[in-house]
C-alpha cells in the first residue's frame, strides 16, 4: 500500500515537472504591459511622495 503511494506521488511530480515549462509560458503570455493613472491625492501613504513606483492596494471588507 505505501509502495503505490509512492508511485502516485513519482507520478504526479513526473506530470508537473513536464506541464511546469508549459505552464510558465502561458502565464508569461498572460502578462499585462498597462500602465494606469489612477489619483491618489488625499489618500494616506508611506515612503516618498515623489517615488518612482506607487503601489495601490484595494480593499473591500465585507
Amino acid at each position: 500500500m505505501r509502495l503505490l503511494r509512492y508511485i502516485e506521488l513519482a507520478v504526479v511530480l513526473v506530470v508537473f515537472a513536464l506541464a511546469a515549462p508549459t505552464l510558465a509560458l502561458v502565464v508569461s503570455a498572460q502578462a499585462d504591459d498597462k500602465v494606469y493613472d489612477i489619483s491618489v491625492e488625499g489618500s494616506p501613504y508611506l515612503g516618498a511622495k515623489d517615488a518612482p513606483v506607487t503601489i495601490i492596494e484595494f480593499l473591500d471588507y465585507q
